[in-house]
């Protein structure tokens, strides 16, 4: 399937789920894989929020890299927490000062249920309400506290970045690696390097542009990505011009055979 954006994650959405919904595939049966961290790393972010399900990815979370953002400007700044952070957690009620993971999970979670909405209120609001429910506060509370905070928190998430917590992205990256079970009952996100000498039932390929950097060695990769399929494979090209050109004689050469 050509598609020629690479920004519709609502698209992706919308193919992946409905078509796995409506053929009663389990989501235990199904991978999605990419050449591109980013675009995996945000369809898994659309997916859980407007799902409600988990997923098992063989790469960091939006969540796990604000969590490891807040943990290390808490030790950077000798354990005074900047503003923002304190005030939202006096709004989560949270009052375990030993421990601030549970409260870091939780305001991560709907800071990046909050981006969604943003992006996509028609098919988040109603997520968000409940998410903001789930953990007893009012959601024109929380909008009210990230309306007045929304400078700081753009800059933290600035500040905080992947490339500036590169190690730590790493080391989450590296540990899901070693963790990655293949049969958690969940659908399955990974880059097609990582999912090497793994196989799936259903595999969803997602194909973009590549540097050129790429070039040579793209086609080997998405080889290794298609033969990850053990039974049903859709492949989803999302702007790559040349592999849709040198693929599609290929799939209607094999379509003519399948009909003789």
């Amino acid at each position: 399937m050509y598609l020629p954006s690479s920004d519709a994650i609502p698209s992706l959405y919308t193919i992946i789920h409905e078509n796995s919904l409506n053929k009663g595939i389990h989501p235990n049966d199904i991978t999605i894989l990419g050449t591109k961290i980013k675009l995996l790393k945000d369809f898994d972010s659309h997916y859980r929020h407007r799902t409600g399900e988990k997923t098992n990815t063989m790469f960091e979370s939006h969540e796990d890299l604000l969590i490891a953002g807040m943990n290390y400007s808490q030790t950077e700044i000798k354990y005074n927490r900047e503003h923002w952070i304190n005030v939202a957690l006096l709004l989560l009620n949270h009052k375990n000062e030993k421990s601030f993971s549970d409260g870091f999970k939780r305001l991560a979670e709907l800071l990046i249920c909050k981006t969604q909405v943003v992006q996509w209120p028609e098919f988040f609001e109603t997520r968000y309400t409940a998410l903001c429910r789930k953990n007893k506060i009012n959601p024109s509370d929380f909008d009210a506290f990230v309306s007045r905070y929304d400078r700081d928190i753009k800059n933290f998430m600035k500040r905080y970045s992947e490339n500036a917590l590169s190690s730590d992205a790493k080391r989450i990256r590296d540990n899901k690696k070693i963790h990655f079970w293949a049969n958690r009952g969940t659908v399955k996100l990974s880059t097609i390097h990582s999912f090497k000498g793994w196989e799936s039932d259903l595999v969803y390929l997602i194909i973009e542009n590549v540097p050129e950097s790429m070039a040579e060695t793209f086609f080997e990769l998405i080889y290794t990505g298609i033969t990850r399929a053990r039974y049903n494979l859709i492949i989803l090209n999302y702007g790559n011009e040349i592999f849709h050109q040198q693929f599609l004689p290929v799939y209607n050469k094999a379509l003519k055979k399948l009909e003789n």
